[in-house]
């Protein structure tokens, strides 16, 4: 376990119950606000520095990360903009084995990496350092 606790989940499952069922609203509830295929998503983590975005979407291992179209579109649509960037990874959350990552930046998928951990966590800090050295400007 990491020593940094900063969001560590303080929901304990077995006096708790299923966090799922018990604090993931039930986006499908939803859904019919729009027309045609649109619903709504999740996207698994975001961090702020200096106007900056960096979003993580989280897949289960499988090789290459399943993205459905609608994502694709939606995590083109946002890192076209400045100071955004999506990091799509493949891996296991219940172990944090991490296979590899997918980066969107610039409005364009990046090529299937493979990484693991070590490497995820050095990409994470080389976006903070860039975002850090930004002092506030969105480009």
């Amino acid at each position: 376990m990491p020593e940094n606790q900063k969001n560590k989940l303080r929901w304990n499952c077995e006096q708790q119950g299923c966090f799922n069922q018990k604090l993931r609203p039930k986006l499908e509830y939803l859904n019919d606000a729009f027309g045609g295929k649109i619903a709504f998503g999740d996207i698994d983590g975001v961090v702020e520095v200096n106007n900056r975005f960096l979003f993580l979407e989280w897949k289960c291992i499988g090789g290459k990360p399943a993205i459905s179209f609608g994502q694709d579109l939606l995590y083109r649509n946002l890192s076209s903009r400045d100071g955004i960037c999506v990091i799509v990874v493949s891996g296991s959350a219940e172990t944090m084995e991490v296979r590899g990552v997918m980066v969107y930046q610039g409005g364009a998928c990046g090529e299937w990496l493979k990484i693991d951990l070590a490497g995820l966590k050095n990409r994470i800090a080389a976006w903070y350092a860039r975002a850090k050295a930004s002092k506030g400007s969105a480009t």
